[in-house]
């Protein structure tokens, strides 16, 4: 068989093998706890289970979910809430398409929140704060420590107690949306995600995983 022709072999079963190479399965990214009715890529959740990449999440009414992530970070989600769990290398990203979250986060390389084309994330330390969109409008409100939003046209530090208010442009440039218009307010009441927070705790040296609890909205986060 000449070269040609065996190059033409080659390249021909590379290209079969192609067409029916398994897919792998999207890699476990930590767990997911629900209280109520919760549904994870169209299934109802049970109670718990394990976390993926690519995973999407509903929250019923009446219902919460926590979310444990490597690195040690957590996300609450509050009831009629959407969202989506990514991966950007060794990187995790929660896309929030509808409702609130709030963050508790504890990792060295933090985990991004998107939302509405910006993105969100601790600014260096541990942290707690919560992201809430309402059509374009963007709360972003900081418990401890210090949230870093960034939009295409500012970044924007928001430090604890403080809550951030923006209207966010529609169209993308290069991937983030710009600011119409923002204020940094003094954060009141129970906050944007609908959760109590017990924060003694977490200011530990060494606090254990927070939690859900309570059996109705708003459900309080605590850190034992």
């Amino acid at each position: 068989m000449s070269r040609k022709g065996l190059l033409a072999v080659v390249v021909s079963l590379l290209l079969v093998y192609a067409g029916v190479a398994p897919a792998y399965p999207p890699a476990a990214v930590g767990t997911i706890q629900a209280k109520g009715r919760v549904e994870v890529n169209g299934v109802v959740l049970p109670s718990e289970g394990t976390l993926y990449a690519d995973d999407r999440i509903v929250i019923g009414k009446d219902a919460a979910v926590s979310l444990l992530l490597a690195g040690r970070d957590q996300v609450f989600l509050p009831e009629l809430s959407v969202a989506a769990v990514r991966q950007a290398g060794e990187r995790l990203r929660v896309v929030l398409e509808q409702g609130s979250l709030a963050v508790v986060s504890r990792a060295e390389r933090p985990l991004q929140v998107q939302a509405l084309g910006t993105q969100i994330s601790a600014g260096g330390g541990a942290a707690i704060f919560e992201v809430a969109v309402r059509g374009r409008a963007l709360e972003v409100l900081s418990r401890h420590g210090t949230a870093v939003v960034v939009a295409a046209d500012r970044t924007v530090e928001v430090p604890a107690g403080t809550k951030l208010e923006a209207t966010v442009a529609p169209a993308p440039v290069n991937g983030l949306s710009a600011f119409d218009k923002f204020v940094l307010v003094t954060a009141v009441g129970l906050g944007v995600a609908g959760f109590a927070v017990a924060l003694a705790a977490f200011l530990r040296d060494e606090p254990q995983e927070c939690r859900v609890v309570g059996s109705a909205t708003p459900f309080t986060i605590s850190c034992p």
